[in-house]
């Protein structure tokens, strides 16, 4: 006999003297004592059923049921590990080498023209330039197909001006086993698969399925997820792409030459006049300087 076989004989035979205290006419309203008898006996096997439900409620409420494998798929697919995107890091702008530069030598900017999402513009930055002519600067500018995308971007300007691209997501393929750890904790085994983007399918072939593991732990309330192990994105095969490196550079306008002057004032100790045009003032001539001497004194 088992220990809840026990419990539960116990509750009867608790309730039995009780009904046996009564006659037929006070427990059923008769005086008949075979239908009494008969009765009480009914009484007694019903109050058995009654508490055998009971007992069995009780005694699935106590007992915590295991992790199954739907239970398990949910949760993972409900994190925000799993559903964390893998970005791809673009610049903003093509610094100073210009456009043509910036797209022979960035991956990025070669799949975001040919998609049409950027054009690439070079403008003229007069802080770049010198003597009065501008430098040339390259910038990424969003047409409005890539507005129509730009929402899921993350716009990151603390230390260079960047974005931050989605390329990849994970979608659940399935759940391959679980690992039960002496009840209170879990691991499972999981399959994954890459879903790439409208930009990231531009730049990869699709990359192939990848395991990942997540460990469960028990609480009162449920299994929750403690860790997890993941795999990033593998380097996967590049896809061929085509982009213009020759993008229409801006006119500077014309600017009216300028005098440039120089005044030295020298200090000559023991030096001859001499040695000082010869060192100092034909060196400046032989740079581009036109020489006027005046006030000069040598010290002897």
């Amino acid at each position: 006999m088992t220990r809840q076989r026990r419990k539960l004989l116990g509750v009867v035979v608790h309730f039995a003297p009780m009904i046996g205290r009564f006659t037929g006419e006070e427990l059923f309203g008769t005086a008949e004592p075979s239908l009494g008898r008969g009765r009480r006996l009914q009484a007694i096997k019903s109050i058995a059923v009654v508490v055998l439900g009971a007992f069995s409620v009780f005694q699935a409420g106590c007992v915590k049921k295991s992790l199954s494998r739907e239970q398990a798929s949910s949760s993972i697919q409900q994190s925000g590990e799993f559903q964390k995107p893998v970005y791809a890091t673009v610049d903003q702008d093509g610094g100073l080498s210009g456009c043509s530069g910036k797209l022979i030598g960035d991956r990025n900017w070669q799949v975001l023209q040919a998609i049409g999402w950027i054009e690439p513009k070079e403008r003229l930055d007069y802080t770049l330039g010198f003597g009065g002519n501008p430098g040339v600067r390259c910038e990424a500018i969003i047409t409005d197909e890539g507005r129509k995308h730009s929402g899921a971007w993350i716009s990151d300007t603390q230390m260079y001006k960047v974005w931050r691209i989605p390329t990849a997501t994970r979608q659940m393929i399935a759940v391959n086993g679980i690992a039960d750890q002496g009840g209170t904790s879990a691991l499972v085994e999981f399959q994954y698969r890459w879903e790439l983007s409208d930009f990231g399918s531009k730049m990869f072939q699709q990359p192939s399925q990848q395991a990942g593991q997540a460990v469960f732990q028990r609480f009162d309330d449920g299994w929750r997820i403690q860790s997890f192990g993941l795999a990033g994105l593998s380097e996967p095969q590049l896809l061929p792409v085509a982009f213009e490196t020759n993008p229409q550079r801006p006119q500077a306008p014309q600017v009216q030459s300028a005098e440039w002057y120089i005044e030295v004032t020298p200090v000559c100790v023991a030096c001859s006049w001499e040695d000082w045009h010869k060192d100092t003032v034909q060196a400046l001539t032989q740079s581009g300087f036109s020489s006027r001497v005046r006030d000069i004194e040598v010290a002897v």
